[in-house]
């Protein structure tokens, strides 16, 4: 039985659902609705099973500031350490234990921490696709250039003519 890590009641399991359907466990606090979330599991949680466990969290009961006092992790009882900055939103801090790398999320901070880690994935997904875009772009560019270059050099059948004007539109428009 694991032990809630700020009020030391039993912590109630629930089964929550992954990336690709996989299904693992959480166990959150009855008491402050605390979530632990073992060390490989943390990174399969998505965005919406997130909101699922903490559906009830009202945004005035998020709390930013500092714990007062020790919290112990659920699995190893060594104190949890505060983690903050660094690939995290701003203000946010999640506990973390080092000796079994469990993470324990204060009500409302699983929510945070996936909505944010879904915003920069979505921001870096629109990067990539961007840069695709400006190489297809660039290489139609070439592509015209070639044409343009052969359209003025040398004898050419209208066809020729026509099918080089075609191509530099296309890539203009």
């Amino acid at each position: 039985m694991l032990r809630c890590p700020k009020c030391r009641c039993p912590m109630e399991r629930h089964e929550a659902v992954g990336h690709y359907g996989a299904k693992f466990t959480l166990f959150q606090c009855p008491e402050c609705s605390g979530i632990w979330v073992d060390s490989k599991l943390v990174a399969a949680i998505t965005r919406e099973s997130a909101l699922e466990v903490e559906a009830d969290v009202e945004f005035e009961e998020i709390s930013t500031e500092p714990r007062e006092g020790a919290a112990f992790c659920p699995r190893c009882e060594i104190n949890l350490m505060e983690q903050t900055g660094g690939g995290m939103p701003k203000g946010l801090r999640i506990d973390y234990c080092s000796g079994c790398h469990g993470f324990w999320f204060d009500k409302g901070e699983l929510m945070i921490y996936k909505s944010y880690l879904e915003k920069k994935r979505q921001k870096f997904s629109k990067s990539e696709e961007e840069k695709r875009r400006r190489k297809k772009r660039l290489d139609r560019a070439r592509r015209a250039g070639e044409v343009e270059v052969a359209l003025f050099e040398g004898e050419h059948s209208g066809m020729d003519v026509a099918r080089g004007l075609i191509s530099i539109l296309r890539f203009l428009g």
